[in-house]
């Protein structure tokens, strides 16, 4: 038995050798040299002599008892047990002395089978071995004759030979069985603890389980508290999206129009009010541009407003911004404005639109906390990049407030006078800025101004590309340029054509990615067309229908059998309205033009207009803007849509019924679309035709296809339907999060 490790391994011994538990205990052998004692004592006190002579056997006997007891005691089991076979022979020869019994040596005999069941076969060798030695070296001196020594070897090594013939194979066999006992035992024991571990891992498993019930319970209400805050944030965004764009409407409405007919008004208007009145149009359209913004922002999928970016001269934005938006500001507080931009200011890959807001947002900052000196606007080129700044004279900002000027809703509220501003435009500015893979910085000193630059790269790094040289001619000599070449370098975007009759679908993908250009077509031979001289990536299709779809996908494929066709089911966004019992559907602001184009799409002259709106500036506002459309028309403007129902009535029982209604969605005492429903359940009202008008999108439109079809060509081969599977299945079953 052997430990290794804290692992005990059993091992069958080689030969015959005995495991040491299996030996014969020195217990047996002190008991036997009591008993041996005691008996002979106990014939010494009933016998005469010669027998009388054996009382000094007893006390060798006891004492002899003694000694291997204490020896066995001291730990000493392998002296003890020589001990035992010395003393042993000690006895036998002195017995043979006292009494000159030459038989008592065959004793002897007992000595090598004594040392088998102590020690081992070696023992009982080396025992014998060494009797036979005495017996011969000692027999002339101890008077035995020479039968009896030539009879006691001779016994000695029979027995022991005998012993080894018979119970050899059965101690080989006894020690298998010990063997396998043990390991049987070690399988046990290994079987148990296994055992208890199994229940430890049940009970981990339960807990384990318990856990994952009480986290999946946790997660449940966690997603009903996400689902309720996206239904507030949607029902936030619709209602702050009519708030701000009803006033806004009022404001672009009447600037529109005393623009377009001055003479509306009952005599032509100044120069210098017509060019404030310029200044205010550009000033809202770009707040009604930022309000659309944000609400797309609120409606995309990614939770993000992906960039539109082309090749822009910046210059000019720049000179416009600054000189037509904000100089009347700088004229008002008697400011120097000076703009210098260098000759060579190249063309940069940009979104315009967001890069002339971060200019504005810098220029007007400097404009409000400047009150002596001026501002300055500098656009250089650097290498690679170009670099605009705008410097003021204001009372700067303290170096502890520069960390942290771009945070949101972060202001130097100690070191400049309150100028209002929400403390949006420097966050907004610089994650415009980064977007753009640029930087933005400031730089201030208190007293002494600031200066608010960053920087943009010209064009996006390209992705490197192979070179080769077969195409060049042996002799074909280098000489370098003199002048380079004013060509920007143009990015490698993928273009994908989308064929799409509603027109929804190009701008809702164009929101989460601005790595793509998108084409867009509303009718597949349209399609067709467009691709003959400008070859796409893709042609995606979109049909209300899945049917439908299928049949377009087919006559697209035998078109164009050279380029991937994918195919969804996004229906209209006006199927919403349109479902509701609407003809179309405006956002507001509502320009001048929409409302022609609204009124040219109906099939019917159009006399008499019901309006219907809670807002009377609004009310005002679409009568003004209806009149100058047409003169003639007939405009009964109503508050509320249980007027509007009532006046629908009372005009149809007088024969005058309405040709047109225009209807606001939000009404303070019912929703246009239940106004919408109740004239749909009423046969007498039913098919006057409606244009409903609203601040907010159609926020229920699906934006779930309920089928993705893919095809090309001859179709898809069996070689490309099992990875085209396993990558689709892997992207379907990301949750929506993770293409953010």
């Amino acid at each position: 038995m052997m430990t290794k490790d804290g692992i005990t391994t059993f091992a069958t011994r080689p030969g015959l050798e005995i495991d040491p538990e299996l030996r014969l205990s020195l217990t047996w052998v002190i008991a036997v040299l009591v008993c041996v004692g005691s008996a002979v004592t106990f014939m010494g006190e009933l016998l005469v002599e010669p027998v009388q002579r054996l009382s000094q056997i007893p006390l060798v006997c006891f004492g002899l008892a003694m000694l291997i007891w204490w020896l066995d005691r001291l730990g000493g089991t392998r002296l003890s047990r020589w001990f035992t076979l010395i003393g042993l022979s000690i006895l036998i020869n002195l017995a043979f002395i006292r009494f000159g019994i030459s038989d008592l040596y065959l004793l002897m005999i007992l000595l090598p089978l004594l040392a088998l069941a102590l020690m081992t076969w070696t023992a009982a060798l080396l025992t014998a071995l060494l009797e036979t030695i005495g017996l011969l070296f000692l027999w002339p001196t101890i008077g035995i004759d020479p039968i009896s020594l030539v009879l006691t070897i001779g016994l000695i090594w029979t027995v022991l030979g005998l012993l080894l013939a018979i119970i050899g194979p059965q101690v080989r066999r006894s020690q298998w069985s010990y063997d396998q006992f043990h390991r049987a035992q070690q399988r046990l024991d290994e079987t148990r603890d296994q055992k208890v571990q199994l229940a430890q891992m049940q009970e981990d498993l339960k807990s384990a389980y318990q856990t994952q019930e009480l986290l999946n319970q946790r997660l449940v209400v966690l997603r009903q508290i996400a689902e309720e805050a996206h239904q507030a944030k949607a029902a936030f965004v619709a209602k702050i999206s009519h708030e701000f764009r009803t006033p806004l409407n009022i404001i672009l409405g009447l600037i529109d129009t005393m623009l377009e007919v001055p003479e509306a008004y009952g005599k032509s208007l100044p120069p210098l009010l017509m060019q404030v009145l310029e200044v205010i149009q550009r000033n809202s359209n770009h707040l009604a541009s930022m309000i659309s913004d944000v609400l797309d922002l609120s409606q995309a999928d990614a939770g993000r407003l992906s960039l539109h970016r082309e090749w822009a001269d910046l210059a000019d934005d720049i000179r416009n911004a600054v000189v037509m938006v904000v100089r009347p500001l700088i004229e008002r507080k008697a400011l120097t404005l000076q703009v210098s931009i260098d000759d060579d200011f190249p063309q940069v890959y940009c979104d315009r639109t967001r890069i002339r807001q971060v200019v504005l947002n810098l220029v007007s900052n400097a404009a409000r906390y400047t009150e002596t000196g001026g501002i300055i606007v500098k656009a250089t080129r650097q290498g690679s990049d170009i670099l605009i700044s705008v410097t003021d004279t204001g009372p700067g900002i303290a170096s502890q407030e520069l960390d942290r000027i771009f945070e949101p809703f972060a202001q130097a509220d100690q070191t400049r006078p309150a100028q209002g501003g929400s403390g949006l435009g420097l966050s907004v500015s610089q994650q415009f800025i980064e977007r753009h893979q640029g930087r933005i910085w400031a730089e201030s000193k208190l007293g002494f101004g600031s200066t608010f630059s960053f920087t943009l790269p010209i064009a996006p790094p390209l992705p490197a590309g192979g070179t080769s040289a077969s195409g060049f001619a042996e002799d074909w000599v280098w000489h370098e340029r003199t002048t380079w070449p004013q060509l920007p370098e143009m990015p490698r975007k993928q273009r994908i054509m989308v064929c799409d009759e509603s027109g929804d679908l190009a701008p809702l993908l164009s929101r989460h990615t601005d790595e793509i250009q998108f084409t867009e077509s509303r009718d597949l031979p349209g399609a067709l067309e467009a691709l003959q001289t400008h070859p796409t990536h893709m042609l995606i299709l979109n049909a209300a229908a899945p049917q439908h779809l299928i049949l377009l996908m087919e006559e697209a494929r035998q078109a164009i059998p050279d380029m991937p066709i994918l195919g969804c089911a996004f229906p209209p966004k006006i199927n919403y309205a349109l479902e509701a019992g609407a003809v179309d559907y405006l956002i507001k602001p509502i320009r001048q033009p929409d409302l022609a184009k609204a009124l040219n799409t109906l099939d019917k002259p159009v006399k008499r207009i019901l309006l219907v709106d809670d807002n009377p500036d609004i009310r005002q506002l679409y009568t003004q803007m209806l009149s100058i459309i047409d003169p003639t028309l007939e405009i009964t403007p109503t508050a509320s849509g249980a007027e509007a129902l009532a006046e629908l009535h009372h005009r149809v029982r007088g024969s005058e019924a309405p040709d047109l209604v225009l209807l606001d969605i939000l009404l303070p005492d019912m929703p246009g679309w239940q106004v919408l429903a109740e004239k749909n359940q009423d046969a007498a009202i039913r098919d006057i035709p409606v244009i409903a008008i609203s601040g907010e999108e159609l926020v229920a439109w699906p934006t779930r296809s309920s089928v993705l079809l893919a095809t090309m060509g001859a179709g898809v081969p069996i070689n490309k339907l099992l990875p085209c599977s396993h990558r689709l299945a892997a992207l379907l079953m990301k949750a929506d999060g993770e293409f953010e």
